[in-house]
């Protein structure tokens, strides 16, 4: 097999192409053959028999549809066993009956309905087979059986070490950023507050078995799906069925509720970015093509209300200044401009310095005190990436920009004073 030593300039100009290739996938809108071939794939490559597949609008819509279809399979003596002949009926009852009506009536008053009165009382009552999980298996079958096998393919054909770290750092690692440390993480976070059963409730039920829902999200697999495909473009030699398996899964699939003889899945969403963070001021910036999804301005969740009062601009400055997540404090000030924020609470500049590259300045805001009475200092500092001055706030009691600086990047903790000959 011959070895890959570097890549040629062609190549090379290719990787921007391949990642915006892959971060638009995510978004792409489902194929419904496709998604339910690949489904049965990868349970046919993990011994399974081909599941009944159930689609869903929304990762929500097919959460509930799970629970619909457990109240369809409970038995009327509240045995924990399951008839599998009730699984045409169930395919019936959930396609000509419940999924076209209930698509985009899943809301609220429903959720409620469904949770009080099916998640804590069914759980109980699932009959083994469709209570025996397939999230670990599916989990650990990705892991081992395929990424782990494409991974030394594509490891065994470069001889130089220097190309295999140019290939990551280039773009597995711009993937990496956008789809698995943003997109992902930030879904499964929600999904596991919406879709998990809440600690404090499960002291009445010790009879449940299980406390959550076994989802499984496969965004945590895109930056890798695309570097295998980049891998592939300047010819690294994989075993294609299980590049095919691995990558069409991925692509179809972005949400799965898996459990033996069925599964629920998932629509895609649409997803807006601003220079690789989640964001929007006009909409959600992750949403389903049932109206289900989240808010994010720079890569930072806000409920809506929130989101709303910021991109509305009715939210006051003493608001902004008052929230208690750093991060979306941060996000909001951006959204809204802190030379506004600032200029309307009073800002005063007690100090300022000049250094090589401009002007930072040292801003108190008079007559506004935080939770422990002390007061809004913030360093206004140009940064060179966003070609505009920051505000960072700093220790309520530095007295002037050096002594902020120091602050804000802990300089103090090796006795060295902030005096850069370049900033970049």
């Amino acid at each position: 097999m011959k070895k890959i030593n570097k890549l040629t300039p062609k190549q090379e100009a290719q990787m921007p192409v391949y990642i915006k290739k892959w971060v638009d996938l995510a978004s792409q809108p489902m194929d419904g053959k496709k998604a339910v071939k690949a489904v049965e794939d990868m349970y046919e490559s993990m011994g399974e028999e081909k599941p009944i597949i159930i689609i869903g609008t929304s990762p929500r819509n097919a959460y509930f549809l799970n629970l619909l279809a457990f109240s369809l399979l409970k038995d009327k003596k509240g045995k924990k066993e399951l008839d599998f002949q009730l699984y045409s009926q169930l395919y019936s009852q959930l396609y000509s009956q419940l999924h076209s009506q209930l698509d985009f009536q899943l809301g609220s008053q429903l959720h409620l309905q469904l949770y009080s009165q099916l998640h804590l009382q069914l759980r109980s009552q699932l009959g083994s087979q469709l209570h025996s999980q397939l999230y670990s298996q599916l989990a650990s079958h990705f892991d081992s059986q395929l990424d782990s096998q494409l991974y030394s393919q594509l490891d065994s054909q470069f001889v130089d070490p220097q190309l295999r770290l140019q290939l990551y750092s280039q773009l597995a690692s711009q993937l990496d950023f956008q789809l698995r440390s943003q997109l992902h993480l930030q879904l499964h976070s929600q999904f596991d507050q919406q879709f998990n059963i809440k600690n404090n409730e499960l002291s009445e039920l010790s009879e449940l078995s299980e406390s959550s829902v076994p989802f499984y999200l496969t965004y945590y697999w895109y930056d890798w799906a695309g570097y295998y495909d980049y891998a592939k473009y300047i010819r690294v030699k994989f075993d294609e069925k299980k590049l095919r398996l691995f990558t069409d899964f991925i692509v179809q699939v972005p949400f799965i509720i898996p459990y033996k003889g069925i599964a629920f899945i998932s629509e895609k969403p649409k997803i807006s970015w601003l220079e690789g963070n989640l964001h929007s001021e006009a909409d959600m910036a992750i949403k389903y093509p049932d109206g289900y999804g989240f808010h994010f301005l720079y890569g930072i969740y806000f409920d809506e209300k929130l989101w709303q009062s910021i991109v509305k601009r009715t939210i006051s400055a003493r608001e902004v200044f008052k929230l208690k997540n750093a991060e979306q404090r941060v996000a909001a000030i951006k959204v809204l401009g802190a030379e506004k924020l600032i200029k309307e609470l009073g800002g005063k500049v007690i100090d300022k310095r000049k250094y090589n590259y401009g002007i930072d300045y040292l801003i108190e805001l008079k007559g506004f005190k935080d939770g422990t009475g002390e007061p809004y200092k913030f360093l206004k500092g140009y940064d060179p990436a966003e070609k505009d001055y920051v505000y960072i706030r700093t220790h309520p009691r530095v007295k002037n920009v050096q002594e902020a600086h120091n602050f804000c990047y802990r300089l103090q903790m090796f006795n060295v004073d902030y005096n850069p000959s370049l900033r970049t």
